[in-house]
């Protein structure tokens, strides 16, 4: 490793939320990834919940962007004001303290891209940022011995793409992503909503109804109606939507076996997969994927953190990490 360091904080910045932790505190905050842009200037005027705010009460004024996509920058500018009003929000006082960040990423990233995250930290004011494939730092967050000679699965099912890396102890050995990920399981079941006469069914609907599936089984599923009033469904009704979310996952994980090496497929067999991110907690999907590939398949209790704590204990400087 080319620094050791002890008190780096972590973030894990995606396409919808950013979550940003510190030793000792490591859920200091989560955040929509989105910032306000004034129609008349097109500056950012406010980032996370502040934005959101802004964007519903003055939606003639300030415009949403939403500058990171499937782990990628897309606008280099407002990502980098969002993420510098975000550090600012979760560390208070303390932001001058800041050395050093580690970055969870997605796997493979180019050269380019690469400069367009160090550019960002650069002017969010991190004044040395470490980058760290998502694959590894969900094994390392999940308490797998990364040093062990071993292929294990990771799969990232957050609001971008789907995302799968396979790590072994040099790094990660295979990579794929796949565009239909969580905001196509938000759409489909809004659009499930609505036909079951929700009406109009936002976003932010529909990751509750997400949450609400992710509950007990069986459990109704309240959903809200354009004109204010409540539903109850059952949760068979969304079963369909949940079926070729899991297809999807299944899918992915078969074209990345085809891939790699029969030493490495043997070993997914016996360490099985790891599934992490905001949308890994959908009922059903584990026992689902674990009859249909006949491998385990484990959660962590905190699938969307798993990433962000491996980021912060790689930034305990762990000797095994090869950092860029």
């Amino acid at each position: 490793m080319k620094d050791r360091f002890i008190n780096g904080i972590g973030v894990d910045m995606g396409s919808v939320y950013t979550r940003i932790g510190a030793p000792g505190q490591r859920q200091l905050l989560c955040a929509p990834t989105l910032a306000a842009v004034e129609l008349s200037s097109g500056q950012p005027a406010a980032a996370g919940e502040e934005a959101r705010e802004l964007l519903a009460y003055a939606p003639e004024r300030y415009r949403g962007a939403w500058p990171v996509r499937n782990g990628r920058v897309e606008d280099a500018e407002t990502a980098a004001f969002v993420l510098r009003e975000l550090l600012r929000r979760a560390l208070g006082k303390r932001r001058a303290e800041v050395r050093t960040a580690v970055m969870v990423t997605p796997c493979g990233l180019g050269v380019r891209e690469y400069a367009a995250w160090e550019y960002c930290t650069t002017i969010a004011g991190v004044r040395k940022a470490y980058f760290l494939e998502e694959a590894l730092a969900a094994q390392l967050g999940a308490g797998r011995d990364i040093a062990r000679p071993f292929g294990r699965l990771a799969v990232s099912l957050g609001a971008g793409s789907l995302r799968f890396g396979v790590t072994t102890a040099s790094g990660v050995a295979a990579h794929l992503e796949r565009e239909s990920g969580g905001g196509r399981l938000l759409r489909l079941l809004a659009r499930r909503a609505e036909e079951c006469g929700a009406g109009q069914v936002s976003r932010v609907e529909a990751e509750r109804i997400a949450w609400e599936l992710s509950g007990v089984s069986g459990r109704p599923v309240t959903i809200r109606t354009a004109q204010g009033e409540e539903r109850r469904l059952h949760p068979a009704e969304f079963s369909g939507v949940l079926h070729l979310m899991y297809e999807e996952v299944a899918a992915g994980i078969r074209a990345l076996c085809a891939r790699i090496s029969p030493e490495l497929l043997s070993d997914l067999a016996e360490e099985g997969v790891l599934l992490f991110g905001g949308y890994a907690f959908l009922s059903g999907m584990g026992g689902f994927l674990a009859r249909r590939l006949r491998m385990p398949v484990s959660l962590p209790d905190e699938p969307a953190w798993v990433a962000l704590e491996g980021a912060l204990r790689a930034g305990k400087g762990d000797p095994r990490l090869a950092w860029r």
